[in-house]
């Protein structure tokens, strides 16, 4: 497939700069995302909820009641939220914003190859941009979904933190964090996910409250596939 038709299909998805290494050094094949839900009376978190059906593909379901994918869950003033389906399906074609600056004749740099004005070229200094206003013509990355499903953040394993790109925890570095002990892997991961969470969410979003995400696995692909 060609840069153009990549680039025609292809849905964007944001990392950060450690990440991206991660990606690059193929260490990084597996990335988590919240799941947020609206409730028809308003905004309401799906982690908040006490009856709950987290099935890829949802049975034994209500009389009444009909879901096909993702979540159906059952809501504080009662009746069922219509399902969410995650935002990139198996089979989707991703491209990775990351943090950019742009030079002449739409040369792109990125933040996650440690580049220095000096050694591209530049006598000025150029502006990092945030990855979120990365265009897609400067897109280098691309991945495929190979897996979805949902689970609870504290749900993830050694052996899936390490699939997410993290590295240990340092033993003098060693925490505490819910009933986790330890400077593995998966506490890499829980200090990196509290990073990425403004302050003012962490108690919906951080790995404390310990909330619905979505679990991506991919590949990279290239231009020539």
């Amino acid at each position: 497939m060609t840069r153009t038709k990549l680039l025609a299909v292809a849905k964007p998805i944001l990392f950060n700069t450690e990440m991206v290494r991660a990606i690059l050094d193929g260490r990084k094949t597996m990335t988590r995302r919240v799941i947020k839900v609206k409730a028809p009376y308003g905004q309401w978190q799906l982690e908040k909820c006490d009856h709950y059906r987290d099935q890829k593909y949802i049975d034994n379901l209500p009389e009444g009641v009909t879901a096909s994918k993702g979540f159906l869950t059952y809501g504080p003033f009662g009746g069922y939220v219509p399902h969410k389906e995650p935002p990139y399906k198996i089979g989707d074609i991703l491209y990775v914003r990351e943090s950019w600056r742009s030079g002449w004749c739409e040369h792109f740099f990125y933040k996650a190859d440690d580049e220095t004005e000096k050694s591209t070229g530049y006598s000025i200094k150029l502006k990092w941009r945030p990855s979120i206003h990365m265009p897609k013509e400067a897109a280098r990355i691309f991945l495929r979904v190979k897996n979805v499903r949902a689970e609870r953040l504290q749900d993830i394993t050694e052996e899936q933190a390490i699939k997410e790109g993290v590295l240990t925890v340092p033993e003098r570095d060693k925490i505490i964090i819910h009933d986790y002990n330890g400077n593995g892997h998966r506490t890499g991961f829980a200090l990196l996910w509290d990073s990425t969470i403004p302050k003012k969410n962490l108690d919906l979003y951080g790995w404390n409250a310990n909330p619905w995400v979505w679990v991506y696995e991919f590949e990279r692909i290239s231009e020539d596939i």
